[in-house]
């Protein structure tokens, strides 16, 4: 190891940087390359903690993996518009690094490629990209937003994992999972749109993100893996996808605030602890379809009230573990659209002003319905009116002191 090697200007006889080449001289502060390379080795300038800039010559066309991984001083670097691929690892912990463009004709985001780039805040990806590996953004903690390309149809699991900064994000039409952890510890992640042709959500996939209100889960969906949603603090209402069968274990714990959660009929079980600490909820419809619900599941839901129907598990469930029970008649459906026949009431309290807004919550029975849309009708509109909300459902903003109703139908 050269650690007092300071500065290298490679001579224009050079045609290939060999693997490990200079990697781990901590001194080296800067390299200048000529045109006559055509290729960098695996881990070239790894954990060169000093070198701040570097250029990249025009006959490179691959930056191999582990190029310039620990480079902890990297501020600048030009990539040529000749690369094709960028390898794994290959920007790993350049914690210096604050902005980066991706060359047009690399596809694939490669996994851990900025991997702990904790001050990058600007990557502007190409629109021929496909694929983004797992950990690829992983501990980028002030990267604040980020277009994924409409081609994408695969994030790997740890992709943006502790993003802090992160506030929204949509994902491309292709992508059909969202893998274990893919948003883990996203805390300001307010907004995600999951395209329709989502169909499992991996074990923590969006745990601990603490500023999401409100996820619409798309109908396709027929998976979500242990804690998909633990942690989700600011989390007010859940509606389950129709492909549902199993509630996992953990799967929102601690969402402290999630007030109302609607359980379609294709799930049949709830495991250990999947609603624990949810101090919030006050109301879930439990359909008769359920055979099994583990005793702590809804452990410190100290204002729950579980509603079904007569001699169903859910109230023998409910009997057992001292939670009250509220019987729904099933009534019948008297044509193939089918009409309201229970939506619980609720009382809100809601403070003046449209940063105060909330979203009205709704629970339809039997679970049978096929059209289920909803018309709110507020008595009063000079005390509460509706509010515009992208994230949807049916929002209210106080105007003034008072009481009034609002009716669903």
């Amino acid at each position: 190891m050269y650690t007092r090697l300071v500065s290298v200007i490679v001579p224009n006889s050079i045609l290939k940087i060999e693997k490990y080449a200079f990697r781990y001289c901590s001194s080296l502060t800067e390299m200048v390359l000529p045109n006559s390379v055509e290729s960098i080795g695996e881990y070239a300038f790894g954990n060169c903690t000093s070198l701040y800039q570097i250029n990249i010559p025009e006959k490179v066309t691959k930056i191999e993996n582990g190029t310039f991984i620990g480079c902890k001083s990297l501020e600048n670097i030009m990539i040529s518009d000749n690369i094709t691929t960028i390898g794994h690892g290959a920007f790993q912990e350049c914690i210096a690094l604050t902005s980066i463009e991706i060359p047009e004709k690399v596809t694939a985001i490669e996994d851990n490629l900025f991997c702990l780039c904790s001050n990058l805040k600007t990557v502007k990806i190409p629109s021929n990209v496909t694929y983004i590996g797992s950990g690829a953004f992983s501990g980028c903690i002030v990267l604040e937003n980020l277009e994924i390309p409409e081609k994408v149809n695969t994030i790997g699991s740890n992709a943006f994992q502790n993003c802090n900064a992160l506030k929204s994000i949509d994902i491309p039409i292709g992508v059909t999972r969202i893998e274990n952890n893919t948003f883990y510890g996203c805390g300001e992640l307010e907004s995600i749109n999951l395209p329709e042709s989502i169909v499992s959500v991996g074990k923590s996939a969006f745990a601990g993100c603490t500023s999401i209100k409100n996820i619409s889960l798309p109908d396709k969906v027929n998976y979500l893996g242990y804690g998909a949603f633990s942690g989700c603090s600011a989390l007010t209402m859940v509606k389950l996808p129709t492909g549902i069968t199993t509630i996992n274990a953990n799967t929102f714990i601690q969402c402290e605030n999630l007030e109302n959660v609607r359980i379609s009929s294709s799930v049949s079980s709830i495991a250990t602890w999947a609603f624990y600490g949810c101090k919030s909820l006050r109301n879930i419809f439990i359909p008769n379809s359920v055979t099994e619900i583990a005793n702590d599941t809804f452990l410190y839901c100290d204002n729950l009230t579980i509603y079904g129907y007569a001699n169903s598990y859910a109230e023998t469930y409910a009997i057992q573990n001292g939670i009250p029970f509220v019987v729904l008649e099933t009534g019948d459906i008297p044509s193939e659209i089918g009409t309201i026949i229970s939506i619980i009431a609720q009382k809100y309290e809601l403070k003046v002003g449209e940063e105060n807004a909330i979203p009205l919550n709704y629970i339809l029975t039997p679970d049978s319905i096929k059209n289920q849309d909803v018309t709110w009708t507020i008595a009063d509109e000079s005390i509460i009116k509706p509010v515009d909300v992208p994230v949807g459902g049916y929002w209210i903003e106080g105007l003034k002191p008072g009481t009034t109703a609002i009716t669903a139908t």
